[in-house]
């Protein structure tokens, strides 16, 4: 019988025959011839377009025109200059800016924290306000101390006027001796008693002075709104309640440096022999006008912390050279620029793109 071959299978080939009248078997001969060049030809279309990077070999294929006839000296002048401006990249040096955003802050800042639980009672200044040092800002009330100062105040009343009857029992002679002798003992008792309540209404006492919390500095109330804000408002110990500014004192640029860019500015500290570092920035209130400043290796942060906006940074502080072009508006914002020395110019673009694909791509193969 017939030899079956099993052979792979690239397409069906289909054969109509409608008006023709050529008898089958004739017609079977020449579908046969069909059939052997469509699937030689279909075999070597799928072999050819299977190979690895295809349409990158297609494509360098079709550009062999640029290095024919005329177009080869455009051609060798277009890769020249790109080796040229390549070469450059790394040649070439220019400054090296460390970019971070930041704030306009005063040398001289002070906060006023709450020192017990309680809720506020007054706020006597508002926002832009000028405060001198020991001033009273804000009262709070502390219903628990004033319970408390009352059962001891109430207790001592008691206390003193026991004791006024038992000294008087122990001075009469209408009573025993041995009488008179318990109720000098018990005056002593008394006596004891009476000073530890003294001891305890004190301490209550000084817990309520602090209740009235005082400015720690001369300076204006940074605060928007503080009225609103703290009105009747329950507060904690330790809470901040209000920020003094001394604008008269100088001012300080507070930056927020990404964790990502210390590496770098280590560095250009120890390239500098810790010498400070220069930098510029410019107010989002003014833009127009260049600042300058220094920024000490003392100044940086010794520890990161997390930041809403910019992620993890290390603060740090920079001396401006100048304060007499600088708002005297406390937190306006900062755009500065930390100088780190000159690199080449593919550092400087690309260290970021290189550092990202280090950390995301090559350390997770």
């Amino acid at each position: 019988g017939d030899r079956r071959v099993d052979r792979e299978i690239l397409g069906a080939l289909i054969i109509e025959q409608i008006e023709s009248q050529i008898p089958t078997a004739l017609l079977k001969g020449r579908c046969d011839l069909v059939y052997e060049h469509t699937a030689r030809a279909l075999n070597n279309s799928l072999t050819h377009s299977d190979l690895f990077l295809m349409p990158v070999w297609k494509f360098l294929g079709r550009m062999t025109w640029l290095f024919r006839g005329s177009a080869f000296p455009k051609t060798m002048t277009v890769i020249t200059l790109a080796a040229i401006g390549l070469a450059a990249m790394f040649i070439v040096q220019i400054d090296f800016n460390l970019k971070s955003n930041g704030a306009l802050k005063p040398v001289v800042e002070g906060q006023v924290f709450s020192h017990e639980n309680g809720e506020i009672d007054q706020v006597l200044v508002d926002h832009g306000d000028e405060v001198q040092a020991g001033q009273p800002l804000v009262v709070l009330r502390n219903r628990e101390l004033e319970i408390e100062h009352k059962r001891l105040v109430g207790e001592r009343e008691q206390t003193i006027e026991q004791m006024e009857m038992t000294r008087s029992l122990a001075g009469s002679s209408s009573i025993p001796s041995n009488e008179r002798v318990q109720a000098r003992g018990q005056v002593q008792e008394l006596e004891i008693r009476l000073a530890t309540l003294g001891e305890q209404i004190k301490l209550i006492d000084e817990r309520r002075e602090q209740l009235v919390r005082r400015s720690p500095i001369n300076g204006i109330v940074m605060d928007w709104k503080l009225k609103e804000k703290l009105r009747a408002r329950p507060v904690t110990i330790g809470q901040v309640l209000v920020n003094i500014a001394d604008v008269t004192q100088g001012w300080t640029v507070e930056l927020s440096m990404p964790e990502k860019r210390m590496k770098h500015l280590d560095n250009a500290f120890g390239q500098s022999n810790q010498q400070p570092l220069p930098v510029s920035f410019v107010l989002a209130s003014d833009p127009s006008v260049y600042h300058s400043g220094k920024l000490s290796l003392q100044a940086v942060h010794a520890r990161a912390q997390l930041d809403t906006t910019d992620g993890t940074i290390v603060k740090m502080r920079v001396q401006p050279d100048t304060a007499e072009s600088l708002t005297r508006r406390p937190n306006t914002t900062v755009i500065g620029k930390v100088n780190c020395g000159r690199r080449s110019a593919a550092f400087v673009w690309l260290h970021e793109v290189v550092e990202w694909f280090q950390a995301n791509v090559l350390f997770r193969l």
